[in-house]
């Protein structure tokens, strides 16, 4: 099964701060985002790693902000089919870790 679809993301970061938003993975592009974020970017899966880098970039300034207002993340995990985890580091922020869990919400039409 192809991963093309609208998925759900939970995110977690080692700082024990968190959130959720909805993510399209489509033609190796991502568009998604949640109520203060946009994230746009590109993945490839190669023998079932997938591999993103996301330009997580803050619209909402009633909401604090995660890490920063506008930076580049990189993930990597396993991919299946329905749930998969990945996990990555911001460019230039190895010590800040965040832990994303994709669910397949819908397929896409």
């Amino acid at each position: 099964m192809t991963c093309e679809a609208l998925w759900s993301v939970e995110f977690k970061a080692n700082n024990q701060d968190f959130g959720a938003g909805v993510i399209v993975f489509e033609t190796n592009r991502c568009l998604g985002g949640d109520v203060s974020y946009t994230y746009i970017g590109d993945y490839q899966i190669v023998n079932h790693i997938f591999k993103a880098r996301l330009r997580i970039k803050k619209f909402n300034d009633l909401i604090p902000p995660l890490f920063k207002e506008d930076y580049m993340l990189s993930l990597e995990g396993e991919y299946k089919d329905d749930v998969f985890e990945m996990s990555g580091s911001p460019d230039g922020a190895p010590e800040f870790v965040i832990t994303v869990v994709c669910t397949r919400r819908e397929e896409l039409p």
